[in-house]
């Protein structure tokens, strides 16, 4: 079977942070020449021969590139998507991945602001939800779709990792509250599957969403670089109706490294389990018991990149709507937000339709 096409370059802003550094290597392995713009030093083990590091923002946002990747902080990308917004406005046509949360959790206009930027430019923008682009979820997908009448009625998402070790040199990286920073995965990852079996992202809010959850501090290892106290554990439960979903997230000394997933429900009149694990070095997927043969080291960032790259070259392949695009990227950072002001600001919170979602206004305040 010949292989489907790949991006002929890719451009990471920020290629030296933890997550483009793994795109980079992603990109590598697969063959694809790669720029870095990043004014840190250059790690050691990366291949010069096919990454070339480019060493002004001018020259980088005017690459010709196929696939550019910003791995940057929130509040470092507005210019580098407003010159990439320039660059399509003129005709230029590139894909761009953006990391999450689509904005800091202190400015949630900025949501709106990004989302304009994209539509009037007209860029294909998907957000980093690893899982959301592995084939381990494209097939949970076809599976829940597979059935004439489909109802899921719990979803358990376990995510952690001990993020407070200071032996662990990626601890020291600064984080957002855990609702943000890690929970947000655990959101599109439901709402990809409630979608399969309500006919759509919209639908999912049709019978209502309650909210509750609990949260503790993040105790960093260099707690002199936070000018604020950010949660780094989250235990709550959402209901989308009668669809319930346990989530617990964890960042604290001593969390076990998972990324677990189980979801039961009833198919045609059949119960069915679907058991997934997405760590790597640890995948697995499993349907009524049967392990559907995944290996377990398969490379996520090799699988965001070659399903985007499919993604954009053909916007109508799969369902459109479950693309982590600006408009699913900010219901995941509204949710979050739900999350967070359910743990800090008077208990659970609910809304009744699409529409009330939507137009939810978020609490979000460091604590004093």
């Amino acid at each position: 079977m010949k292989d489907k096409p790949l991006p002929r370059s890719l451009a990471v802003a920020g290629g030296w942070g933890y997550i483009g550094r793994h795109f980079v290597d992603a990109a590598v392995t697969l063959d694809i020449p790669v720029y870095v713009r990043d004014p840190g030093p250059i790690p050691t083990g990366v291949d010069r021969d096919q990454v070339q590091v480019i060493g002004d923002d001018d020259t980088f946002y005017g690459l010709p590139a196929d696939f550019y990747h910003i791995a940057l902080h929130p509040t470092d990308r507005r210019v580098a998507l407003r010159r990439l917004a320039a660059r399509l406005l003129h005709g230029d046509r590139f894909m761009v991945l953006n990391e999450k949360p689509m904005a800091a959790p202190e400015t949630p206009e900025e949501c709106a602001e990004l989302k304009q930027l994209v539509n009037v430019s007209g860029m294909c923008m998907f957000f980093d939800f690893p899982e959301l682009f592995d084939p381990m979820t494209l097939l949970v997908r076809a599976f829940l779709r597979s059935f004439t009448e489909v109802h899921i009625e719990e979803m358990r998402m376990t995510r952690s990792k001990d993020r407070e070790d200071p032996a662990n040199p990626r601890n020291y990286k600064i984080m957002v509250p855990i609702q943000y920073q890690e929970t947000v995965h655990c959101l599109a990852w439901v709402f990809s599957c409630l979608a399969e079996v309500r006919g759509g992202l919209d639908h999912i809010w049709d019978q209502g969403l309650s909210v509750e959850g609990e949260s503790a501090p993040y105790h960093p290892p260099n707690p002199e670089a936070y000018g604020q106290t950010v949660d780094g554990r989250f235990e709550g439960s959402l209901s989308f109706g009668d669809s319930k979903v346990r989530l617990v997230t964890d960042f604290t000394t001593g969390a076990p490294r998972t990324k677990r997933r189980t979801v039961r429900g009833v198919g045609d009149g059949k119960p069915f389990i679907i058991e997934a694990e997405y760590l790597e070095g640890h995948k697995f997927l499993a349907i009524n018991g049967k392990d559907i043969g995944f290996a377990q080291d398969a490379n996520v960032y090799q699988a965001v990149i070659r399903q985007g790259w499919q993604w954009f070259l053909h916007p109508g392949l799969d369902d459109a709507d479950l693309h982590p695009t600006p408009a699913f990227a900010h219901m995941t950072y509204l949710l979050s937000a739900m999350l967070w002001d359910a743990c800090h600001l008077g208990g659970p919170r609910r809304v009744d339709s699409l529409n009330s979602f939507r137009s939810y206004q978020p609490g979000f305040r460091f604590p004093e």
